[in-house]
């Protein structure tokens, strides 16, 4: 991807749009490895008193129906297991940043934390109805799909109402919109500053490309990122911008062999689930900080 010569020192001394802490990190890589242990896990974790304190909330969720409450950390590890931690690792990671508001997009606090939350939960679900091969994987992609609005907030000022007309006067995407105001769009952004901060390539691509599956390096993943988003966006979930709402790409269809009709199927299953999520329990959408 190309971007204007200007952006890129600004990825390097990007304000509070950090990676995630040094006792995530170190979770994350030991949940990877094959003999890791829960009491491993939970040694990393303890370490910091207010991620212990969200993952025991998180366990004892009536989202997730356990008849009893956890009451430590090895007990809330073992009933949630290494993949719903590694998912909830990232998710509590980024809900600051993503909690913030995000005036240039006319979103309010917490607004595209619950969109981002929203379509991570629905990438997963799709990736698994697809078979494949790294549901995790399009969990995190999908919760970090527009973190380039961040930056494009922070540092371009994006003007709603000046990107809202010139999308409805030349009938044009969001991303469409952005690059004539900008010159750049929200998805190449994400995917840099994703580039910037680490994260396998995989994850980038799919940031990069979540609007534009056909250009991706490898669109399957970038494909359901898209057509969670799509999803999330026909049942307005942290979002207040109906206006640009898209249609999915042909090729996202194609590779994950679903139609039009699917997704409509889809996103009446995935209403209730996301409610149930994102409404019901408000411990798994609260920003706190």
């Amino acid at each position: 991807m190309t971007l204007t010569k200007h952006i890129k020192p600004i990825l390097e001394s990007v304000d509070g749009l950090k990676p995630m802490p040094s006792s995530v990190s170190k979770a994350l890589k030991m949940i990877e490895e094959p003999e890791v242990t829960i009491s491993e896990i939970s040694s990393i974790i303890a370490k910091d008193q207010a991620l212990t304190a969200r993952i025991l909330k998180f366990a004892n969720s009536a989202y997730y129906g356990f008849p009893h409450p956890a009451t430590t950390l090895n007990e809330a590890i073992a009933r949630l297991g290494f993949r719903r931690i590694k998912n909830i690792l990232f998710t509590l990671s980024y809900s600051s940043m993503l909690g913030r508001r995000i005036a240039g997009y006319n979103l309010g606090h917490g607004e595209l934390w619950q969109h981002s939350i929203a379509v991570a939960m629905t990438s997963q679900r799709i990736s698994e109805q697809v078979a494949y091969s790294a549901p995790d994987e399009a969990y995190v992609a999908g919760l970090l799909h527009d973190i380039g609005k961040l930056l494009l907030d922070q540092y371009f000022k994006v003007d709603w109402t000046h990107l809202l007309s010139i999308g409805q006067e030349n009938n044009l995407t969001l991303i469409e919109a952005e690059e004539n105001l900008l010159g750049i769009n929200h998805a190449q952004t994400g995917g840099e500053l994703a580039r910037n901060w680490g994260l396998p390539t995989r994850l980038v691509d799919a940031i990069a490309y979540h609007h534009t599956p056909a250009l991706a390096t490898w669109p399957d993943l970038a494909a359901i990122v898209q057509v969670a988003d799509i999803i999330c966006w026909r049942l307005n979930i942290g979002l207040t911008h109906p206006d640009f709402l898209p249609e999915p790409a042909e090729i996202a269809l194609e590779l994950l062999s679903l139609t039009l009709v699917d997704i409509d199927e889809l996103t009446d299953i995935y209403s209730d689930m996301l409610n149930a999520a994102l409404i019901t329990d408000n411990s798994l959408v609260s920003v706190t900080h």
